[in-house]
């Protein structure tokens, strides 16, 4: 699986992006960062880190589901996985090798 297809109701494409590009809600990013390095404020380092230690969670959580089935129901993803991708209004994502 190298990049993911979110897709809306009408199964229109609304992001088609590589699985570590996904896009992640800021909020969770500086949570993330003072749970991992008490940093409110991360530097470019640590937001970096950040965000490829987020991006690692929902891709090792997303990958069961993808790996089988080649797509994935939104009302299927674990609700902390889903208030991490800052994508609105999507219905599911489809894996795209």
């Amino acid at each position: 699986m190298k990049k993911i297809i979110f897709i809306d109701r009408n199964e229109n494409e609304i992001i088609n992006v590589p699985i570590i590009e996904i896009p992640i809600h800021e909020k969770k990013i500086i949570e993330k960062s003072i749970e991992l390095f008490n940093d409110d404020e991360p530097c470019i380092i640590h937001k970096s880190f950040t965000i490829r230690a987020i991006t690692y969670e929902i891709c090792d959580y997303l990958k069961k589901f993808l790996d089988s089935n080649n797509e994935v129901l939104k009302e299927s993803i674990n609700e902390k996985i889903l208030n991490l991708i800052d994508i609105q209004d999507f219905h599911k994502i489809k894996a795209v090798k």
